[in-house]
């Protein structure tokens, strides 16, 4: 199964790195310091635009951290 996401309302210019949870992909925009999510990306496709987005100045990576590694439940994310 593939998923084919292109065009502007992406916000998708210069992705430094992502993560995948085989449902959300969480993706580090580098030229827009962005940290971008979208959600059931397998079921995407076209000029889809992130369901959240969330300001982060210089972001080059982003990480998923298990449960047992997070302050809370459920995991977390890291970016730089």
């Amino acid at each position: 199964m593939a998923s084919v996401v292109a065009g502007p309302a992406t916000q998708l210019d210069e992705p430094g790195d992502l993560a995948w949870n085989g449902g959300t992909l969480w993706v580090a925009e580098r030229e827009n310091d962005r940290l971008l999510r979208f959600d059931g990306l397998l079921g995407l496709s076209g000029d889809a635009a992130p369901d959240a987005t969330l300001a982060v100045p210089e972001v080059y990576s982003v990480e998923l951290n298990p449960e047992f590694l997070s302050p809370g439940t459920g995991g977390s994310i890291t970016t730089d």
